[in-house]
């Protein structure tokens, strides 16, 4: 039987993709490789507040990688992580749906 806290990293990383926003923006930097603070913005039109709350919650989920270069902020996707999301994703699956 599974434990609650192996689900724990999924939980979040589910809620941080729940939202419209901040799937847009990780969509984005998945697609382009890496994105900077600068190009979020200017891809969801919000204020920059909005932008770094939106980015700190896919930060905090380990699903993006933020490094500070200078004055920038890069992006880039968490593979490994991702790839663990998407496992445990599948591993409840098929614990709901045995073959």
């Amino acid at each position: 039987m599974d434990s609650i806290d192996q689900y724990k990293f999924a939980a979040k990383a589910a809620k941080a993709l729940g939202d419209r926003t901040r799937l847009l923006i990780f969509r984005e930097i998945q697609d382009r490789g890496s994105m900077n603070m600068s190009d979020v913005i200017q891809l969801t039109n919000l204020a920059q507040p909005s932008v770094s709350f939106h980015v700190k919650q896919l930060v905090n989920a380990e699903i993006i990688d933020a490094e500070k270069v200078g004055r920038e902020v890069h992006l880039k996707v968490n593979h490994e992580r991702v790839n663990q999301f998407f496992s445990d994703i599948e591993r409840i699956n098929k614990s709901s749906n045995p073959a």
